[in-house]
This record gives C-alpha cells, structure tokens and sequence, in this order.
C-alpha cells in the first residue's frame, strides 16, 4: 500500500478567482510503495473521500494511504497535525476511532 511522507495539506484549484471555501483539500508529500510513481517522488493525492478503520486515507481516484511523518517545517507550523486531521476526518466520514 502506498505511504505518504512529509506530508502537508493542501489545496488545488486551476482557477485563481474561485472562493477559498470552494477549493477542496487534498495532501501532499513523498510518496512510497506506489505503482504509478517512483518511491520519493513528490506528489499530490486526488480529493480525500474517505477513511478506513485503521486511519488510511482514501481518495477520490480510489486508492489508500498510509500517511506517514508529517513534513517537519508543516508540523512545526501546526503541531500535531495528524492527530487534528484525522480527528476531522473521523467528525466528516462519520468514523469512530478504534
């Protein structure tokens, strides 16, 4: 299964003149285990729909992800970052936590 390394959110849009609340959340990072990219190569994950019961995100084009380290620079900006995400997944999907 693919790992997502030093990552961070994000967020994607190709328009410079939609409103902020209508961009959609994504992550990005170093990704590992993929088999359409090679393991460090930099990337950004489609749109999150969902997470599994063991805290692997999964997104809109259907693959799952073990998210890995928080990038240090992201983490020093909003600490405990993964902890904060998946606390707001779990509330989004409607996910308890094991």
């Amino acid at each position: 299964m693919p790992t997502l390394d030093k990552w961070s959110a994000t967020y994607v849009s190709n328009d410079p003149f939609l409103a902020p609340e209508l961009n959609w959340g994504t992550l990005q990072g170093v990704v590992s285990n993929h088999p359409g990219f090679q393991d460090g190569e930099h990337i950004i994950i489609s749109r999150i729909i969902g997470i599994t019961d063991d805290n692997h995100i999964i997104t809109k084009g259907g693959r799952e992800y073990i998210l890995g380290e928080t990038d240090p620079m992201y983490e020093e900006l909003y600490p405990n970052a993964k902890e904060i995400l998946f606390t707001h997944l779990r509330k989004m999907f409607n996910k308890e936590p094991k």
